[in-house]
């Protein structure tokens, strides 16, 4: 079986650069990346990696600009054709065989323990919550305007809610943080895919300048602005940018974070909105939420007028 997904594999992406037999482990030059850079042979670099045990790719110089990671389901379908993807579909196990892709999954409203803390209460699971917040800066005109909440009950039992709203006003999205201290798992999202929504699309108006950021407490420091929930541009927010944003596009990403923020800046500044993207450096081993932690709103206000474009020379 091994050995026709690879032969299937080499006929859609060439040949292979790279085989670890031991592995299931396998590299091919990206087809992305090599558009990109105007070559119909390849690049070269054998960045795409496939493990056909796992049945899932990657390639690793563009997948958080341009979304080259998955499943090998959606790897055929996306550069290879029927007879490719019925050849695979044929020889792949049945606990991994997906004809389609997922149906989309929507979630329905906040969790059922949201309690808002936006109203004060006599409990030692707001007490803690609220502590939490001031620690970070978070006060309660922040609370308000984002309707954060918490739960003293079920999944989300311990931590901070940040609800996230649609254009229609409807709750489309939602994570919370827990916020004790020693949590072996920081953030709990839904099961639903956080690439097919927009968090906050509501609070965001396309006419003004729209920031980029990575979290949801880099989000409520900074007016209109959209976190990504990490360090990739979905697909829908990246065509939304496009089509609806009239003024500047600003990325202030983490410290930690600068390449994925040039390869982001390089991506956007290559539509329409050349001229219009602009970027933020941020001190070293600080991120937005960090600044405004200790320096308060004016200090995130200082740092955002140091945005500025990325010289040709450089990207």
């Amino acid at each position: 079986m091994s050995q026709l997904i690879v032969e299937i594999l080499e006929d859609v992406l060439g040949n292979s650069k790279k085989h670890y037999e031991n592995k299931s482990q396998i590299s091919f030059d990206c087809p992305v990346c090599s558009s990109i850079k105007g070559l119909d042979c390849g690049d070269g670099k054998g960045n795409l990696e496939v493990n056909y045990n796992h049945h899932v790719y990657k390639c690793w110089a563009c997948s958080e600009t341009h979304g080259t990671h998955g499943t090998i389901n959606k790897l055929i379908r996306k550069y290879g054709n029927k007879t490719h993807l019925k050849q695979y579909q044929l020889v792949i196990p049945d606990n991994k065989r997906i004809i389609g892709e997922k149906e989309k999954v929507v979630i329905n409203g906040l969790p059922k323990d949201f309690t808002s803390l936006t109203i004060d209460r006599d409990d030692n699971g707001y007490r803690q919550a609220i502590q939490y917040l001031k620690k970070r800066n978070i006060g309660l005109d922040l609370i308000k305007k984002y309707n954060l909440g918490y739960a003293n009950t079920g999944d989300y039992r311990g931590r901070i809610i940040f609800p996230s709203y649609d254009s229609d006003g409807n709750i489309n999205y939602f994570l919370g943080r827990s916020y004790e201290k020693y949590s072996k798992l920081k953030y709990k999202n839904p099961e639903v895919s956080k690439m097919g929504i927009i968090f906050n699309e509501g609070k965001i108006n396309w006419d003004s300048n729209i920031y980029l950021v990575e979290g949801v407490f880099d989000h409520i420091t900074l007016p209109n602005s959209i976190p990504m929930l990490g360090k990739v541009l979905n697909d829908l927010l990246f065509k939304k940018l496009i089509d609806c944003a009239s003024a500047k596009v600003i990325i202030v990403l983490d410290n930690d974070a600068e390449k994925d923020a040039i390869n982001l800046y390089r991506r956007l500044n290559s539509t329409k909105l050349n001229g219009r993207v602009l970027m933020v450096y941020m001190p070293k081993r600080f991120d937005l939420s960090d600044v405004h932690q200790r320096l308060g709103s004016k200090g995130v206000i200082k740092l955002i007028t140091t945005a500025k474009r990325i010289k040709e020379s450089l990207l």
